[in-house]
C-alpha cells in the first residue's frame, strides 16, 4: 500500500495545505501562500519541493525552529531596494513579501531589489521569480543554504547549492523559466535516492575525503554534493551567497544551517531582483525578441536521440498542464502521513475530509 500512487485534485490539495499552515498559526494569506509555493512545485513536476515539504516544516515548526507567525519586517529601504529581515519565519512567507515590495518598487521605479535575511527554507526559487511576469516584468529569486559543496580543490562542504530562478516573459510563447541549484543535482534528489536504497549517478557526488561515489549514504553522512559544471558552478554558487546572504547582512557558509536540521534555526538568506520592460524598451518589444529567438534556438539541427529542442521551463510547463487535468501524482504513504501530521495538531478541514474520502482524488 505504501508505494501506491494516487491522483489528487490540485485545488483540494491546496485548500488541506493552508488549512494545515493556518492551524499551524500561520497568519491566513501567509498561509494560502505557503500552500500555492507546496502545490505549484508539485504541479510543475519539482516533486522535492512540494507536499515532501511539509513533515520537515512541521517537525522545525513543532521543535520552536521556525515561528510561524512571523512577518518580515523591512529594516532600511531606499527608492529602488529595501533590505529585510524574516524573523525566523517561513521562508515563503518572507519570500513573497519581499517579491511584492521588489515589484512595487520596479514598477515606480524602473527596478527593485530586496534581500532578506533570517529566513528558511522558501520553496522552488521559481515560484517567487514568475510572480514578475504577469507584471510585465523579468524576475530573479536567489537564496543560499548550508554548505552542501566544497569549493575547487577542496574536500568537504563549504558553501550551499545555492538555488537561482529567473522568469523570462514571451509573447505568443510561453515565457523562459530558468531554476536550478548550483550543484550537478538538487540534495533532495540524493536523499530521495537514498530513501529508495538505489545509486546516484557518477558525478554527483564525492566523500568526506573528495573521493567520487554513486551512493547516496556517503554523500548524506560526510560527503558532498559537486558544483554543476565545476569551478563555474562553484563561481555561481559564491556569486549568490554574496547577492543573498552578504547584502542583506545575514548569515553566510557554515553560518546556515541544514533545513533539515532539528537543533538549529535555519537562517538563510534571499535576494529578489525585478526589471520593469518599460524602463528599457516597449514591452511588446522585449516579448516579440524572446519569441524570435526561441523560434531560431528551436529551429536548430536535432542532435541524436532527440526530438525536439527544449527551452528553459517547458518540461516543468507540460507537467503542470497535464497535472492540471489529470491530477497532481502522491504516493499513499506520504498522503497519509500527511493525515497523521493534521491528527497530531487535532485538525478535521473539510478540504482534508475530502482527501480522506477520495472526492478530492482525481479519476
Amino acid at each position: 500500500m505504501g508505494a501506491e500512487v494516487i491522483r489528487l485534485r490540485p485545488e483540494v490539495l491546496r485548500q488541506a495545505l493552508a488549512d494545515f499552515w493556518a492551524h499551524l498559526g500561520v497568519p491566513s494569506r501567509d498561509s494560502e501562500v505557503v500552500a500555492d509555493s507546496l502545490v505549484e512545485a508539485d504541479l510543475r513536476g519539482i516533486d522535492t519541493h512540494g507536499l515532501a515539504l511539509v513533515p520537515m516544516y512541521y517537525r522545525r515548526i513543532a521543535e520552536g525552529l521556525i515561528n510561524p507567525a512571523s512577518l518580515p519586517v523591512v529594516v532600511s529601504q531606499t527608492e529602488t531596494t529595501a533590505v529585510m529581515d524574516a524573523q525566523n519565519g517561513l521562508g515563503q512567507v518572507a519570500a513573497a513579501r519581499a517579491m511584492e515590495q521588489a515589484i512595487a518598487k520596479a514598477d515606480a521605479c524602473g527596478l527593485g531589489a530586496v534581500a532578506v535575511r533570517n529566513s528558511n527554507h522558501f520553496g522552488a526559487a521559481a515560484f517567487f521569480a514568475m510572480k514578475a511576469l504577469e507584471h510585465d516584468m523579468i524576475g530573479i529569486a536567489v537564496a543560499n543554504t548550508a554548505p552542501l559543496m566544497p569549493p575547487p580543490g577542496g574536500a568537504g562542504s563549504r558553501i550551499g547549492n545555492n538555488p537561482l530562478a529567473v522568469a523570462l516573459p514571451a509573447g505568443t510563447r510561453p515565457p523562459i523559466v530558468l531554476d536550478m541549484a548550483c550543484s550537478v543535482a538538487a540534495i533532495g534528489k540524493v536523499l530521495s535516492a537514498s530513501r529508495r536504497r538505489e545509486s546516484i549517478p557518477d558525478g554527483w557526488g564525492v566523500d568526506s575525503d573528495g573521493r567520487p561515489t554513486t551512493d547516496p549514504g556517503t554523500v548524506l553522512e560526510g560527503g558532498t554534493i559537486l558544483p554543476v559544471g565545476g569551478p563555474k558552478g562553484f563561481g555561481l554558487a559564491l556569486t549568490v551567497e554574496a547577492l543573498s546572504a552578504l547584502l542583506s547582512g545575514g548569515a553566510f557558509a557554515d553560518g546556515v544551517s541544514s533545513m533539515r536540521s532539528l537543533t538549529k534555526p535555519n537562517r538563510c538568506s534571499h535576494f529578489f531582483l525585478v526589471l520593469k520592460l518599460e524602463a528599457f524598451l516597449p514591452p511588446a518589444a522585449f516579448r516579440t525578441a524572446l519569441d524570435q529567438l526561441v523560434a531560431y534556438l528551436k529551429d536548430s539541427r536535432l542532435a541524436p536521440g532527440f526530438d525536439e529542442v527544449s527551452m528553459p521551463g517547458e518540461g516543468e510547463l507540460r507537467n503542470r498542464q497535464e497535472r492540471l487535468r489529470d491530477g497532481i501524482p502522491v504516493s499513499r504513504a506520504a498522503l497519509e502521513e500527511l493525515f497523521g501530521l493534521a491528527a497530531d495538531i487535532g485538525l478535521c478541514s473539510v478540504a482534508l475530509g475530502y482527501l480522506n474520502d477520495g472526492l478530492g482524488v482525481t479519476g
